[in-house]
């Protein structure tokens, strides 16, 4: 992967100390030429690419995102793009459900109205991927619950 593709997807602004995540980054911590350029991703030719760049889009509570997600999704463009490190298993649904979590979250903290209608938006996803995660146990203790809710 190319330099600045990697800097785009995985870099954590300077003076940002909260995380090492970029998922986790707060969206007034990301610049807009940065979200321009992951929002060029969406469209590059390698499927991870645009898989990696719709999660972290999402992540950070920005709808283009989530429409690249759900779009790759429902076609099925996602299967086996993540793999375990260890044990070889597809992670691909565990990575897209923490991105949809991260998006209903960003977008409550914009208003009660916007983290309610995210949450509308994910539930049938949400229910869908937990039945593909390797562990859907471990997702009990998330806020899984509440978007079930």
């Amino acid at each position: 992967m190319e330099e600045y593709i990697q800097e785009l997807l995985n870099s954590i602004p300077q003076g940002v100390t909260y995380t090492t995540i970029p998922e986790e980054l707060d969206l007034e911590d990301v610049p807009q030429e940065r979200i321009d350029g992951v929002c060029k991703l969406l469209t590059h030719e390698e499927e991870y690419i645009q898989l990696s760049a719709a999660i972290l889009l999402c992540s950070w509570g920005i709808d283009e995102g989530f429409q690249a997600l759900v779009q790759r999704y429902e076609t099925g463009a996602v299967e086996g793009c993540y793999t375990h490190r260890l044990y070889g298993y597809d992670e691909t649904a565990e990575h897209i459900l923490w991105a949809l979590i991260f998006y209903q979250g960003n977008k409550a903290d914009i208003s009660e109205q916007a983290g309610e209608k995210a949450r509308q938006q994910i539930q049938p996803y949400v229910k869908e991927l937990l039945q593909k995660v390797a562990h859907p146990e471990d997702w009990e203790k998330t806020r899984v619950k509440e978007i079930l809710a």
